[in-house]
């Protein structure tokens, strides 16, 4: 018996020392800036290929020594790579990966990023839905929100696997609840069939879940700002809107706000379907500010006047729900943020100081007060002093009388 014991204590050991091979070097993606920690990648790499070396199944230790090389050696995790040759370190990586674990779910997801051109043909499609239909559930959150971002940019029209990918986001909480909230907000107050192009992800990324996960205001067509200088995108959305693909006759310097202008005047002038877009977005655009009309919290693309301010405040009424407002976070999720959350309570902020501009009191001490009370109640001093402070300041020459 008393042997017995000791073989049980020696083996239970012996499983504690290999867990410690892999645990005290775990590499969490969310923490990392991809920008400032490439020397923290490089010592990690190391780490990382004495895990695969002793383990070649463990599929995360693979998923982990492939960032920390990609990232390493100065990739973007935003981009995908193409060229092997100022990737060596990387192009080993995915070559002994390909050895170890060809067909699984890791092996895709690192091809999504980094695809041998020269080896293995060109970039395909199918390396990332094949990634997105094995994904098990337990996949890190930051790959899941990846891998739907460039199922979004690469195959916009896949309905089946958007619905997948995205309801993936929405099941696990991955974009909290005040954002969706505000999405929602963004959606009823789109007309049918509208157009609807964002540069925030804070604008994009709810009102996606929602079309994808919950399957409501399909109609509206998103459109995120980086997306128009991918040619895939593009034709794709025009196919899907069955008007003809866009074509710039003439590309030479030509600024990025100018491509866009350009892109979504074709969209407007072929589908006839009104264009919204968040305010921030006029930074990003050169749409003829005269032709911009403010409805609230989107600004609305019109070649003819018409009463905006109506339709604002129809909005301010009756569209709009700011009850969230006074709620807690129903989960801390593993997207939240701060900063997001006070950018939606600046969005809110503005729509009061166009209201008092415009002398609509009632509504904007409405709207005020139920800001306010959020800030108070939980948000940071700081937001709260900020919020005030925007408020109580009388002269509203600064805002955009769109």
């Amino acid at each position: 018996m008393k042997r017995l014991f000791i073989m049980a204590v020696t083996f239970l050991l012996c499983l504690t020392a290999n867990a410690q091979d892999i645990e005290p070097i775990v590499f969490d993606m969310k923490n990392v800036s991809i920008n400032n920690d490439k020397g923290k990648m490089i010592g990690l790499m190391g780490a990382w290929k004495k895990v695969v070396e002793k383990y070649p199944q463990n599929q995360r230790a693979w998923r982990n020594l492939f960032f920390a090389t990609f990232i390493g050696e100065g990739n973007s995790l935003s981009d995908l790579n193409t060229d092997d040759f100022k990737n060596p370190r990387t192009a080993l990586v995915m070559r002994k990966m390909k050895e170890a674990i060809p067909d699984s779910y890791v092996f895709y997801l690192c091809a999504c990023h980094f695809w041998l051109e020269k080896e293995w043909g060109k970039w395909d499609k199918d390396i990332l839905r094949k990634a997105i239909e094995m994904m098990p559930y337990d996949a890190c959150d930051e790959d899941v929100l990846r891998l739907a971002k460039l199922l979004w940019e690469k195959d916009c029209n896949n309905d089946k696997l958007l619905t997948k990918v995205y309801y993936r986001i929405y099941d696990k909480h991955l974009y909290p609840y005040r954002e969706m909230r505000y999405g929602w907000n963004l959606v009823k107050s789109m007309p049918q069939n509208a157009i609807f192009v964002a540069h925030d992800a804070m604008e994009l990324e709810p009102v996606k879940i929602i079309q994808e996960a919950l399957d409501e205001r399909k109609d509206i067509t998103v459109i995120p700002y980086k997306f128009i200088f991918s040619s895939e995108f593009r034709d794709s959305i025009c196919k899907r809107l069955d008007i003809k693909p866009f074509v710039l006759k003439k590309k030479k310097d030509i600024t990025d706000e100018d491509y866009v202008a350009k892109f979504t005047m074709h969209l407007i002038k072929e589908t006839k379907r009104p264009l919204y877009q968040p305010l921030d977005m006029i930074n990003y655009s050169n749409l003829c500010m005269d032709s911009l009309y403010n409805e609230g919290l989107l600004v609305k693309y019109s070649d003819k006047r018409y009463d905006n301010i109506s339709v604002l405040l129809n909005n301010v009424r009756n569209v709009y729900d700011l009850k969230y407002l006074a709620e807690p976070p129903l989960v801390k999720d593993l997207n939240y943020d701060s900063t997001n959350e006070h950018k939606i309570v600046m969005s809110l902020t503005y729509v009061v100081k166009l209201l008092r501009k415009r002398g609509l009191e009632n509504e904007a001490n409405y709207f005020h007060s139920i800001i306010f009370e959020f800030c108070v109640k939980n948000a940071d001093g700081s937001m709260a002093r900020e919020v005030e402070d925007i408020l109580s300041n009388r002269n509203y020459e600064n805002t955009p009388d769109l």
